[in-house]
């Protein structure tokens, strides 16, 4: 009788499935975590930081060169500010549809990492399915081997019996045999095979007497 090992699931398969099911729903559902946020992050905090400093460097350009002119009070002001906003206004664009593609590069992955744990659902559903036709199987093959065994010994001790009980009717038959020849007082002739009560009939001599 063969029995097949339990089916065994890694723990760190179910693990690794739940987090990443978890990852991959919240893409999907724009649930970004923060680490990743700036990817689809229009005017992030980092973004303004770096903005912050081209601006400063546009103003002091500006100025200086406005300086250089002669140029004074609000002149010096719009030149700074037309500065500022040839730096800014391009980058703010750039910025806004760079977010935009990582947005869509954020949905692209959500929507993998989902493909790939079902798919790796239905590959181990899959797996497991097998696994218990094959265990329904060799049960069925494990209950016929019992079946077998079982009327191989009753079967067995049928034989036993019918020859145990054979034997004693042949030992009997012999013993009555025996009785029968030990109670005639054998002679070796053809009437002693008889009972004593019949074997007189069968004497030749008590045959002839009675006739006389």
């Amino acid at each position: 009788m063969v029995n097949l090992p339990a089916y065994y699931l890694s723990p760190e398969y179910t693990k690794s499935q739940t987090e990443l099911g978890k990852v991959g729903y919240n893409l999907l559902s724009g649930d970004i975590p923060s680490y990743l946020a700036p990817i689809g992050e229009s005017g992030g905090s980092e973004f303004e930081r770096m903005l912050q400093r081209l601006r400063g460097g546009a103003e002091g350009g500006a100025i200086s060169t406005a300086a250089r002119l002669g140029q004074r009070g609000g002149n010096v002001a719009g030149a700074a500010s037309s500065a500022v906003a040839n730096v800014e206004a391009p980058l703010r664009w750039q910025d806004y549809t760079r977010a935009l593609q990582g947005r869509q590069y954020l949905f692209g992955e959500g929507r993998g990492i989902t493909e790939g744990i079902r798919g790796a659902g239905l590959t181990e559903s899959s797996l497991k399915n097998q696994y218990n036709l094959n265990k329904a199987e060799m049960d069925l093959k494990n209950e016929e081997i019992a079946r077998q065994e079982k009327q191989a010994k009753a079967s067995m001790w049928a034989n036993i019996l019918s020859s145990g009980i054979g034997s004693i009717a042949n030992m009997w038959g012999v013993g009555q045999l025996s009785d029968i020849l030990k109670g005639s007082g054998t002679t070796g002739k053809l009437g002693s095979a008889m009972p004593e009560s019949s074997s007189s009939f069968w004497n030749p001599s008590k045959f002839l007497l009675s006739a006389t």
